[in-house]
């Protein structure tokens, strides 16, 4: 029998295998994990790039997985805009505004801060840096252009026609106009970054009011003027609805203020109960129209009776002197409504609701 010869091949480390060459792999540049910087350019500089506002690029972020709102409490700091010299080049670059967002673990469920609030923040600061590049009347017609943008939107035209009735909440202006509260609650925001509109805090609603009431009513009435003026779309409307229900000449506030003093006129407010009690023409009686063809009995029928709203485009007034005319009654519309009367100086009165 042959005896057992080991091999000692067996025992022998293998050579390891050549991995085929393959191109270097590019690592990305991942943002610190406690602070993050945006740079951005303060005035335009030499370069197109600085003259440009560039996108936030705050979506790379996002992508990276970094979720501000869910794990983070970001705190914003906003440094002097400074100069840098250029070591490649020789030169001076552009001021830059380093903007740096901090941010620090919370409790559970205590963040809430998201990317758009960021964004919103970026936006104001390239705006402010744009300011800088112009001459005092652009920045003046900037700032007019601010606010002609808020007033481009016929849902905030709406909201200040009921906020000219008085102050409301986010949850009664959104019923009133039809919206969601989301919609309403970013249209007033608008409405107040132009300045047309102040809110206030009470518990957890939040109030809204005319800022400068008589300067914004003017403005509405103004606008009102021009669209009557230049708008053909506007004469069409009011040729098939509003001439169509009166066709007499609506009453002024000083012929009004004559027929009071002449003899007995019934003032008829036909707006809701709850405008007719934060103010009111004096010795005005609120009949809302939905409850007018039941409560005609008292209307005295013979008097003359002038009948009024919101404003000039409220269809209130609109349908219940057409509704009267047709029951017999003497009717005449005031040409403006209750706003303007207010914004001209004259009495008013006001009741709590009933």
């Amino acid at each position: 029998m042959e005896a057992f010869k080991p091999s000692l091949a067996q025992y022998e480390k293998p050579e390891p295998k050549k991995r085929a060459a393959s191109r270097p792999t590019r690592t990305k540049a991942v943002p610190d994990r406690r602070q993050r910087a945006l740079l951005l350019p303060v005035s335009g500089g030499r370069g197109k790039k600085d003259a440009a506002v560039a996108e936030p690029p705050l979506h790379r972020f996002a992508s990276q997985g970094y979720a501000f709102a869910k794990h983070s409490s970001p705190t914003i700091t906003a440094g002097t805009p400074n100069s840098s010299r250029c070591a490649k080049h020789g030169r001076h670059h552009a001021a830059r505004l380093r903007l740096t967002v901090s941010c620090r673990p919370l409790q559970e469920g205590a963040a809430r801060l998201t990317v758009s609030l960021i964004q919103s923040i970026i936006i104001l600061i390239a705006r402010w840096r744009n300011m800088l590049s112009l001459s005092p009347k652009q920045q003046v017609f900037a700032s007019l252009a601010e606010i002609a943008r808020a007033l481009g939107h016929a849902h905030r035209l709406e909201l200040l026609e009921h906020l000219g009735q008085g102050e409301r909440s986010v949850e009664d202006l959104a019923a009133r106009a039809g919206l969601t509260l989301a919609n309403t609650s970013r249209h007033l925001q608008l409405l107040r970054r132009a300045g047309l509109v102040q809110g206030r805090h009470d518990r957890k609603r939040v109030y809204y009011r005319l800022a400068g009431e008589d300067t914004v009513v003017d403005l509405l009435s103004a606008l009102s003027r021009v669209g009557e003026r230049s708008s053909a779309e506007i004469a069409r409307v009011m040729a098939s609805y509003f001439l169509a229900r009166d066709e007499l000449e609506a009453v002024s506030r000083e012929e009004l203020l004559d027929r009071l003093r002449s003899g007995p006129v019934t003032i008829l407010d036909v707006r809701p109960e709850d405008e007719f009690a934060h103010g009111h023409l004096p010795g005005a009686l609120n009949v809302s129209l939905a409850q007018l063809e039941r409560r005609l009995p008292e209307l005295p029928p013979d008097r003359e009776i002038v009948a009024y709203c919101r404003g000039p485009w409220c269809v209130l007034s609109f349908e219940a002197v057409a509704l009267l005319r047709r029951q017999g009654y003497v009717v005449r519309r005031l040409e403006a409504g209750f706003p303007e009367w207010k914004v001209a100086g004259l009495t008013v009165e006001s009741a709590p609701v009933g």
